[in-house]
């Protein structure tokens, strides 16, 4: 025979506790943590906090310089895909540039004095 209990509830649910009327009143229970007990919080000496705060700073130097790399190569492959400038100015000032680094280099003597004719080419008459 079933008991007075039992036949106030449901079917389903046999074996559960009934519900109160101020359940939303109650606190969840806690739950424990997981893992090893958590370690108590050492307090920092003044040296230690400096020793901490310069390695941030020296980590974040590093970044920053990566970064600044990272940024250069990308710019260096940006150019490098640019196709040929055909600016008027910048083909005019072409010639000017290629003279004046061959005229340093003379002045240096990097010049193999067999190729010293090829320099004419580029002198004007009263040069020559």
């Amino acid at each position: 025979m079933a008991s007075a209990a039992s036949a106030n509830t449901p079917k389903g649910n046999k074996g559960k506790r009934p519900r109160e009327e101020n359940a939303d009143e109650e606190e969840p229970a806690q739950k424990k943590p997981r893992g090893p007990p958590a370690k108590p919080e050492k307090k920092m000496t003044e040296e230690e906090s400096r020793k901490e705060d310069e390695a941030i700073e020296r980590a974040a130097a590093k970044h920053q310089r990566a970064l600044e790399r990272l940024r250069a190569r990308q710019q260096e492959k940006r150019v490098a895909k640019e196709p040929p400038t055909k600016d008027p100015e910048v083909l005019q000032d072409a010639p000017s540039i290629q003279n004046q680094t061959q005229t340093q280099e003379k002045e240096k003597g990097a010049v193999n004095p067999e190729k010293d004719d090829d320099l004419n080419l580029f002198a004007s008459d009263g040069d020559v």
